[in-house]
Protein backbone atom coordinates (compact mmCIF):
# COMPACT_ATOMS: atom_id res chain seq x y z
CA UNK A 1 0.00 0.00 0.00
CA UNK A 2 1.21 3.06 -0.90
CA UNK A 3 1.83 5.73 2.28
CA UNK A 4 -0.17 8.95 1.85
CA UNK A 5 -0.95 11.85 4.40
CA UNK A 6 -4.07 10.21 5.24
CA UNK A 7 -2.29 6.38 6.08
CA UNK A 8 0.54 6.92 8.06
CA UNK A 9 0.24 4.96 10.41
CA UNK A 10 0.54 6.51 14.41
CA UNK A 11 3.46 6.14 16.32
CA UNK A 12 3.28 4.25 19.63
CA UNK A 13 1.78 6.36 21.93
CA UNK A 14 1.08 9.59 19.55
CA UNK A 15 5.36 9.66 19.90
CA UNK A 16 8.24 8.89 17.64
CA UNK A 17 10.81 6.25 18.51
CA UNK A 18 14.01 8.11 20.16
CA UNK A 19 15.55 4.78 18.33
CA UNK A 20 15.47 6.61 14.78
CA UNK A 21 18.39 8.40 12.79
CA UNK A 22 15.99 11.36 12.79
CA UNK A 23 14.53 11.76 16.07
CA UNK A 24 15.43 15.51 17.31
CA UNK A 25 16.62 16.38 13.66
CA UNK A 26 15.82 20.00 12.74
CA UNK A 27 14.06 19.64 9.04
CA UNK A 28 13.20 21.77 6.28
CA UNK A 29 10.52 20.68 3.99
CA UNK A 30 10.30 23.02 0.95
CA UNK A 31 7.30 21.87 -2.29
CA UNK A 32 5.05 24.11 -3.77
CA UNK A 33 2.58 20.91 -4.11
CA UNK A 34 0.98 21.28 -0.72
CA UNK A 35 -0.09 17.77 -0.94
CA UNK A 36 3.21 16.51 -1.08
CA UNK A 37 4.58 19.05 1.61
CA UNK A 38 2.13 17.94 4.12
CA UNK A 39 3.05 14.07 3.50
CA UNK A 40 6.57 14.68 3.70
CA UNK A 41 6.33 16.70 6.92
CA UNK A 42 4.08 13.84 8.82
CA UNK A 43 6.26 11.59 8.14
CA UNK A 44 9.21 13.42 9.19
CA UNK A 45 7.21 14.14 12.38
CA UNK A 46 6.77 10.81 12.66
CA UNK A 47 10.17 9.69 12.94
CA UNK A 48 10.56 12.39 15.42
CA UNK A 49 12.28 15.28 13.35
CA UNK A 50 11.39 18.80 14.37
CA UNK A 51 10.19 20.34 11.17
CA UNK A 52 9.65 23.79 9.31
CA UNK A 53 7.81 23.53 6.30
CA UNK A 54 6.65 26.13 3.51
CA UNK A 55 5.60 25.96 -0.15
CA UNK A 56 7.33 28.87 -1.58
CA UNK A 57 11.51 29.32 -2.11
CA UNK A 58 11.66 32.73 -1.31
CA UNK A 59 10.13 31.49 2.67
CA UNK A 60 12.71 28.49 2.54
CA UNK A 61 15.20 31.54 2.05
CA UNK A 62 13.83 33.67 5.02
CA UNK A 63 13.75 30.61 7.36
CA UNK A 64 17.92 29.59 6.01
CA UNK A 65 18.36 32.88 7.05
CA UNK A 66 17.08 33.05 10.44
CA UNK A 67 17.51 29.16 11.47
CA UNK A 68 19.89 25.85 11.26
CA UNK A 69 19.22 22.28 9.97
CA UNK A 70 20.23 19.21 10.03
CA UNK A 71 18.50 18.29 6.72
CA UNK A 72 16.91 20.70 3.58
CA UNK A 73 14.35 18.95 1.46
CA UNK A 74 14.01 20.79 -1.81
CA UNK A 75 11.55 20.79 -4.36
CA UNK A 76 13.91 21.41 -7.71
CA UNK A 77 11.40 23.10 -9.63
CA UNK A 78 8.83 25.61 -8.21
CA UNK A 79 7.51 28.69 -9.40
CA UNK A 80 9.20 31.97 -8.49
CA UNK A 81 12.39 31.17 -6.22
CA UNK A 82 13.40 27.61 -7.37
CA UNK A 83 15.06 24.83 -5.17
CA UNK A 84 18.44 25.43 -7.10
CA UNK A 85 18.13 29.16 -5.68
CA UNK A 86 17.41 28.04 -2.20
CA UNK A 87 20.11 25.18 -2.30
CA UNK A 88 22.33 28.09 -3.24
CA UNK A 89 20.89 30.43 -0.66
CA UNK A 90 21.96 27.53 1.70
CA UNK A 91 25.19 26.69 0.66
CA UNK A 92 26.26 30.40 0.74
CA UNK A 93 24.70 31.05 4.33
CA UNK A 94 26.86 31.10 7.01
CA UNK A 95 24.18 28.60 9.19
CA UNK A 96 23.53 26.01 6.92
CA UNK A 97 26.41 25.82 4.43
CA UNK A 98 26.90 22.40 5.14
CA UNK A 99 23.52 20.93 6.08
CA UNK A 100 22.57 17.52 4.34
CA UNK A 101 20.23 18.39 1.28
CA UNK A 102 17.79 15.73 -0.89
CA UNK A 103 16.09 17.08 -3.80
CA UNK A 104 12.61 16.32 -4.22
CA UNK A 105 11.53 15.98 -7.80
CA UNK A 106 9.19 14.73 -10.30
CA UNK A 107 11.80 15.61 -12.92
CA UNK A 108 13.83 13.66 -14.92
CA UNK A 109 16.98 11.45 -13.38
CA UNK A 110 19.45 13.83 -15.48
CA UNK A 111 17.84 17.08 -14.34
CA UNK A 112 17.73 16.29 -10.47
CA UNK A 113 21.88 14.57 -10.64
CA UNK A 114 22.91 17.69 -12.23
CA UNK A 115 20.91 19.44 -9.45
CA UNK A 116 22.48 17.30 -6.96
CA UNK A 117 26.19 17.96 -8.36
CA UNK A 118 25.72 21.76 -8.50
CA UNK A 119 24.09 22.13 -5.07
CA UNK A 120 26.97 19.50 -3.67
CA UNK A 121 23.67 18.37 -2.29
CA UNK A 122 23.62 14.74 -0.71
CA UNK A 123 21.24 12.90 -3.49
CA UNK A 124 17.79 13.11 -4.36
CA UNK A 125 13.96 11.32 -3.77
CA UNK A 126 12.07 10.94 -6.60
CA UNK A 127 8.23 12.00 -6.75
CA UNK A 128 5.81 10.07 -6.56
CA UNK A 129 7.19 9.91 -3.20
CA UNK A 130 7.16 6.65 -1.20
CA UNK A 131 7.46 7.18 2.62
CA UNK A 132 9.63 4.69 3.33
CA UNK A 133 12.25 5.48 0.76
CA UNK A 134 12.78 9.44 2.07
CA UNK A 135 12.60 8.60 5.49
CA UNK A 136 15.47 5.65 5.11
CA UNK A 137 17.40 8.41 2.64
CA UNK A 138 17.16 11.09 5.29
CA UNK A 139 17.92 8.55 7.93
CA UNK A 140 21.14 7.11 6.22
CA UNK A 141 22.58 10.78 5.98
CA UNK A 142 22.85 11.01 9.57
CA UNK A 143 24.16 7.28 9.93
CA UNK A 144 27.24 8.00 7.52
CA UNK A 145 27.55 11.91 8.08
CA UNK A 146 29.79 13.21 11.14
CA UNK A 147 27.63 14.87 13.69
Amino acid sequence: MRKTLANIPDAPNGSASPNTALFGKKVLVVDDNLINLDVAVEAFLMAGAKVDSTPTGAEAITLIERNVYDLLLLDLFMPGVDGLEVGHAARASAKNKNTCMLIFTASDKDDASRAVADLHADGFIAKPVEIDDLLNQAEALFQTRPN
